[in-house]
């Protein structure tokens, strides 16, 4: 029974298991970068297959046929790939890019020059045939053109393999293991194509980088098929974390240690009257112009935009990694101009209610008085001091309200724990006052009262808490009451 000569068998092997995983992967084609794998698959199968073949072809014409066809599916592969990891990781902008066009015009012209090579040799030269192993193998030299066409191809498939490692760094498990598959899977047939274009080892016109493609399909099934790549694309992942910046109306800046700008969003460029790229990798103190504490949590900048200055609040993060380090920082801009501008009006209109409202009232409140006093008839002197009472009522009503207001502006401020003797002293005061009865209030002096939040009270040192619906006597540090 006649068994090919092994790189041939595993050659074609390769490429059945490239057309399989073609197959496969057809339903997916709609997808992110789909399209960019297949032509990847394509090539490669078609580069098998046809290396495969050519080792057991004896005739020149068709052997030096096929060689040139394996050239040509060579030369694709690396910029298909390079296509699939951009479109993959979220960068498909880039694909449209004029930088890509040219380097979609590497394989085109090779594809060009290599049918036409006998005529310009620009490719290779020195084309003979070079058997070993028992399989048809060739040698010949290869020329400038060979070897920039082989170095695009290998810097495409090498920056993809980096855009997938990326994916493993910063998207976490969604994607790690089909990723990781992906880019190590690159590795055998790029250094094997490596090897061969620097003519290493004892046997330089042997090409096992069809034979190593193995390695590669068995890995790529792994992350396409069981790992289901393509039913979870981190486009999305990264199109979000994006757009989450970039859609804030408020300008955001993001910072690197050393506090220089890495990114920022499009409100960031229009506060700060600048094109997109300007200020990127400048020093952050030199793009604010104003002091800014990067470790303080609250402070408020006067910043010039839309031909004015206005105010702005900053709210600053740290940005760790996955051993939260700190890496940076993004700061935050909300403007504050028009609370602030309300905030003062509200001030003026309350010291004018509070201080001259209130006099005018009392001086009213006065004058009613001495009228009432000089009446003589009772009708009108009883509705004066119903006017007076009213008058009195307003004022009281003003002094709540500024009470309120004093209470509410110190909310925010750190509770001041209180003696618990103090306060009930004074409550006992009050409710003998109202009740003409004797109140005793015993509490240890070092019973302190602090709230916590704005919800709840606690009591420090030894204060204990008793349900309010089973009151208890007799306790010598309990408050006890007696009534007369």
């Amino acid at each position: 029974m006649f068994l090919p000569p092994w790189p041939a068998t595993f050659s074609v092997l390769a490429g059945l298991g490239t057309v399989g995983l073609i197959a496969h992967l057809w339903k997916h084609r709609h997808e992110p970068g789909a399209i960019w794998f297949l032509a990847t698959l394509v090539s490669q199968a078609v580069w098998c297959f046809s290396y495969g073949a050519a080792l057991l072809v004896t005739g020149p014409t068709v052997r030096l046929a096929l060689e040139i066809v394996s050239l040509v599916a060579m030369s694709w592969i690396g910029v298909a790939f390079l296509g699939f990891a951009l479109l993959y990781t979220g960068r498909g902008k880039l694909v449209r890019s004029r930088g890509f066009t040219l380097l979609l015009a590497v394989p085109a012209l090779t594809t060009i020059l290599l049918p036409t090579n006998s005529v310009h040799e620009l490719v290779f030269s020195d084309y003979t045939v070079d058997p070993v192993f028992g399989v048809q193998t060739v040698s010949y030299t290869l020329e400038g053109w060979a070897y920039f066409a082989i170095g695009v191809a290998t810097l495409a498939v090498a920056a993809g393999t980096l855009l997938l490692f990326d994916t493993v760094v910063s998207y976490g498990p969604l994607y790690r293991a089909e990723a990781l598959a992906v880019a190590v899977s690159a590795v055998p047939p790029g250094i094997a194509l490596l090897v061969w274009a620097l003519e290493l080892g004892p046997y330089p016109q042997l090409n096992l980088t069809t034979v190593l493609f193995l390695p590669h399909v068995a890995l790529d099934a792994y992350a396409f098929g069981r790992g289901k790549m393509f039913e979870y694309s981190p486009v999305a992942h990264r199109t979000a974390e994006r757009n989450a910046i970039e859609e804030l109306d408020n300008p955001v800046l993001a910072l690197d240690t050393d506090g220089r700008v890495i990114t920022h969003n499009t409100s960031a460029s229009r506060l700060f009257d600048v094109e997109p790229t300007q200020i990127l990798g400048e020093p952050f103190d030199s793009v604010v112009d104003t002091p800014v504490d990067l470790e303080a949590d609250q402070q408020t900048v006067s910043l010039h935009a839309a031909g004015e200055r206005r105010e702005f609040a900053i709210s600053i993060s740290t940005l760790t990694d996955y051993d939260d380090d700190p890496v940076g920082h993004t700061v935050v801009f909300q403007d504050v101009t028009t609370q602030r501008r309300r905030k003062q009006r509200l001030e003026i209109l309350n010291r004018i209610l509070r201080h001259n409202l209130r006099n005018e009232l009392n001086v009213a409140h006065g004058y009613v008085g001495i009228v009432a006093d000089q009446l003589e008839d009772e009708a009108l002197r009883t509705q004066l001091e119903g006017a007076q009472g009213d008058i009195a009522g307003v004022i009281r009503m003003g002094e709540k309200a500024w009470a309120f207001e004093r209470a509410i502006d110190s909310m925010d401020d750190e509770p001041t724990p209180i003696a618990l003797s103090d306060t009930l002293e004074g409550v006992a005061t009050d409710v003998e006052a109202m009740f003409d009865g004797e109140i005793d209030v015993s509490v240890p002096a070092d019973v302190r009262l602090s709230a916590q939040g704005r919800s709840s009270n606690s009591c420090s040192s030894s204060c204990s808490k008793t349900p309010s619906s089973t009151p208890k006597t007799g306790h010598p540090e309990q408050r006890s009451h007696s009534r007369r």
